[in-house]
């Protein structure tokens, strides 16, 4: 499925604005992963191990696992499943939380009422995209943009073209997209 037209309302939305009133969570949209669970060699390489995924938030919450997963590119980053789990420990973000995540599959995924303390294990897709994990429900507005935001990082997609220039020698921001699905 093709889809163009100008920005949508994702594009210049951070997760990271989810939590400006002082909510706890996790978010990981991909950008910043590393080869060991330390942290400390940071993964530059497509099909390079991926050990630990960076909270970007700066809660300092760090997701890791003892297998690697294989750090994938289409549109933007992905985890490709090798084996093992990657755990997160969380405070205790109480029984209303939120989880939304894209996985190549079954695209955008939001599960809400969790009941989320202590170690959290991310979803083990084959093809795993940026997870919101935040402890409160999302509003109404909050779940389209976060939904809109997730649909555009799912794994299989690709931008086919940023903008264009039009008869009046103008930049058109124009962007298409080809779906996974």
């Amino acid at each position: 499925m093709m889809q163009s037209g100008g920005f949508s309302p994702a594009d210049v939305f951070s997760p990271a604005l989810l939590f400006a009133g002082g909510d706890e969570g996790w978010l990981a949209d991909l950008t910043t992963v590393y080869s060991d669970t330390a942290g400390t060699t940071l993964t530059t390489e497509l099909g390079g191990d991926v050990r630990r995924v960076n909270d970007m938030i700066e809660s300092g919450l760090n997701a890791t696992s003892a297998t690697a997963w294989l750090l994938r590119r289409d549109a933007f980053y992905s985890l490709e499943r090798a084996g093992g789990t990657f755990s997160v420990t969380l405070p205790d973000l109480g029984t209303a939380a939120t989880v939304a995540y894209v996985d190549e599959t079954t695209g955008v995924t939001i599960l809400t009422a969790q009941t989320i303390s202590g170690s959290f294990s991310l979803p083990t897709s084959a093809r795993l995209g940026p997870v919101v994990i935040i402890d409160r429900a999302l509003t109404v507005p909050e779940t389209t943009t976060i939904t809109a935001w997730l649909n555009e990082r799912r794994p299989g997609n690709w931008l086919l073209g940023l903008g264009v220039w039009d008869d009046a020698a103008e930049w058109d921001d124009t962007a298409v997209w080809q779906s996974a699905a």
